[in-house]
């Protein structure tokens, strides 16, 4: 089993403590690149030849219930799969701007949808950050109606559509940059990125969020 290492701001821990943590999703490995022409950092799942993902999906509550993606998972799942697509804009060389979405996929073709929101960090020393919010955040039931978010390496949940439907949430992430801060194209960075899903009337508590730490995943 992965143990969640965290270190947050103070703030993200009283909100997820108030408004109740409905689910959270955390994936090391992602493969991450930049197209300077289109302005897109683009972290997916892989298993290539340097590195290969690995992550969970976990519901938080009653019970507590894990959907596993170990190691390499996209060579043995048809449908399995982390994509994150956030745009870098107002580059002034030490932060910028980020927008954009992703896709958490299931085993059998359901996912978890939502748009992200927030700011890149360059950290020093080549670490680049990103702290930001998820809004929409919702469960799709794909195909066969079975309201189950199923790991394709073991382990799920019922989820239903209700629990978990344009909520919010809170999402960082940690790559080493080559080169500048986004100043040229790049590919196969190895990426981490982590969330915390919060029902909608936390959504205000989430204005202002700054300065989170990297939420670290380890199996």
């Amino acid at each position: 089993m992965k143990k969640v290492s965290t270190v947050l701001a103070a703030g993200l821990l009283a909100t997820a403590a108030n408004a109740g943590v409905v689910a959270t999703y955390g994936f090391t490995d992602l493969a991450g690149s930049y197209d300077s022409a289109t302005g897109i950092f683009r972290a997916v799942a892989t298993d290539n030849a340097n590195y290969a993902t690995s992550g969970d999906v976990t519901k938080i509550g009653a019970p507590t219930a894990t959907a596993e993606y170990a190691f390499g998972f996209t060579s043995r799942s048809g449908f399995a799969n982390a994509v994150f697509e956030i745009a870098v804009t107002m580059n002034n060389g030490l932060t910028a701007m980020g927008s954009g979405s992703f896709t958490i996929t299931d085993d059998d073709g359901d996912t978890i949808t939502g748009l992200i929101s927030g700011m890149w960090i360059n950290g020093g020393s080549g670490y680049v950050y990103f702290n930001g919010s998820m809004s929409g955040v919702t469960f799709n039931d794909n195909g066969a109606a079975d309201s189950s978010f199923d790991g394709p390496d073991g382990g799920g949940f019922s989820f239903p559509l209700t629990q978990l439907n344009n909520e919010v949430g809170a999402i960082v992430g940690l790559f080493i940059k080559p080169g500048t801060f986004f100043g040229g194209s790049f590919r196969d960075r190895p990426t981490q990125i982590d969330g915390q899903i919060l029902p909608t009337p936390g959504s205000l508590a989430l204005v202002g969020i700054s300065g989170l730490a990297l939420a670290r995943r380890r199996r």
